[in-house]
């Protein structure tokens, strides 16, 4: 995010997509649970992983190949966890059609 965005801006907007009459996110709890976060920089294995979440360690073992083959050649490691950026609304998306980012990262 620019610099000038603050914690204030994703809890305005909270606060806006809540209240609006008639809004999908009217009365939403859940909305107010979006917030900005640190992510640590450096270097990550990603893809893009369309479908169910079900169906995520596929793309898991496409990036962790990758990143096999970063180990090999540079002797980095992959570091525990992942990280999801979720690209669609699961509540008004097919589940085939979801898109989601996959992040591992490599240290």
């Amino acid at each position: 995010m620019p610099p000038d965005v603050g914690a204030d801006v994703p809890a305005a907007a909270a606060e806006t997509a809540t209240t609006k009459r008639g809004g999908s996110l009217e009365g939403s709890e859940v909305a107010h649970r979006v917030a900005l976060r640190d992510i640590e920089g450096g270097r990550y294995g990603r893809t893009l992983h369309v479908g169910p979440y079900e169906d995520e360690p596929r793309s898991f073992e496409q990036i962790d190949a990758l990143i096999d083959a970063l180990i090999d050649a540079e002797g980095l490691t992959p570091a525990l966890g992942h990280l999801e950026v979720y690209l669609s609304d699961a509540r008004r998306t097919p589940p085939e059609k979801l898109k989601t980012v996959l992040l591992r990262r490599i240290e």
